[in-house]
């Protein structure tokens, strides 16, 4: 029986946003049909909030005039998984 782990083996994320927990404060999240949930959850909908060492090799794609998603959540996790030591790439 051939055995596979579950764990990911790498994450591309193109423009993400990493901590919603601010667009819960104004009422911004009202605007997207994906934030249909209680706004209690966004820290556990936050990837930002879970960055560890353990990260799988992860590459954040990013343009610098996104209306939606700010430039700086991807900074955010940048810097978050350098501090981590974990494996990010930036395009």
């Amino acid at each position: 029986m051939l055995r596979t782990s579950d764990r990911l083996a790498a994450v591309v994320a193109y423009f993400p946003p990493t901590d919603i927990r601010p667009w819960f404060k104004t009422n911004r999240w009202k605007e997207y049909q994906a934030f249909r949930f209680d706004p209690a959850l966004a820290g556990a909908y936050s990837p930002l909030l879970f960055v560890t060492s353990k990260m799988p090799p992860t590459l954040l794609v990013h343009g610098d005039n996104d209306p939606i998603v700010p430039i700086e959540h991807s900074r955010k996790m940048l810097a978050a998984c350098e501090k981590n030591q974990c494996q990010p790439s930036w395009s």
